[in-house]
């Protein structure tokens, strides 16, 4: 994933990112009812890796008493060095899960 996950951990930019990931939902059902077409469900991407984050951080938090670090990399920063091989599966199923989830599943119902 591009960036860290610290800035998701503070409530006021979780809940501006969770606002700005309702966008293509509400654009998409506005396109639902305008033109009468299919429910395009990658649109459900964006809301779903953040829960998916914040169920991660809850679990890791919950493990290791602290919060999700996420692998970097090639990078000498204190988290990407003590992140664990389980936040790296849990970091790359956040970033593809959604996406071919939710691509399977319009594919599934289209």
């Amino acid at each position: 994933m591009v960036g860290e996950g610290k800035i998701l951990r503070k409530c006021n930019y979780f809940k501006f990112f969770l606002v700005l990931s309702l966008i293509p939902i509400i654009l998409e059902i506005v396109q639902l009812f305008k033109n009468n077409d299919k429910f395009i469900f990658v649109c459900l991407i964006p809301i779903s890796i953040l829960f998916l984050f914040k169920c991660a951080d809850n679990y890791i938090l919950k493990k290791l008493n602290r919060h999700f670090y996420f692998s970097k990399k090639h990078c000498t920063d204190i988290e990407s060095k003590d992140a664990t091989w389980l936040e790296f599966f849990i970091q790359m199923f956040i970033a593809f899960g959604p996406l071919f989830f939710w691509i399977f599943i319009s594919e599934i119902l289209l």
